[in-house]
């Protein structure tokens, strides 16, 4: 039964989702309070599952607010957008704005004078993402 639910790893999402595994927890203890289950660890990897496929935990992933910043045209803008949330979306929702003012963060391929900014290569790898990971975790400490 439990094959067609997304399989959900419990010490991963305290570490990743905390937020959603506190709510799952109070959920759990009046679920349990109120049903005494045979079994509650089984009972609670089921209910966790199941909870996951009805609100998924990546809901939970805070929101970033990105302006892109370049020179290269609308194909290179795309290209690094299509970069940022394949690579950062398991983190983060990454949404785009207009404006440098309106944004959490700025990335560029060009130096700027803007403190929420950092500074890519014309095609974002892999290093560009440890970099942006690191300003945005020191951000939300």
């Amino acid at each position: 039964m439990t094959g067609i639910f997304p399989i959900v790893d419990e010490i991963r999402l305290k570490k990743t989702a905390p937020q959603y595994m506190a709510d799952f927890s109070f959920f759990s203890k009046k679920l349990f309070a109120e049903i005494s289950p045979r079994n509650p660890k089984i009972t609670e990897v089921f209910s966790l599952l199941l909870a996951n496929t009805i609100v998924s935990y990546l809901t939970y992933r805070p929101i970033v607010k990105v302006h892109i910043l370049s020179d290269l045209g609308d194909a290179f803008e795309a290209m690094q957008k299509e970069a940022l949330i394949a690579g950062l979306s398991n983190d983060y929702r990454i949404k785009f704005v207009q404006t440098e003012e309106a944004a959490d963060l700025t990335i560029s391929n060009l130096p700027t004078h803007y403190a929420k900014s950092v500074q890519v290569r014309s095609t974002i790898d892999a290093r560009d993402l440890r970099m942006i990971r690191q300003v945005l975790k020191k951000r939300n400490s």
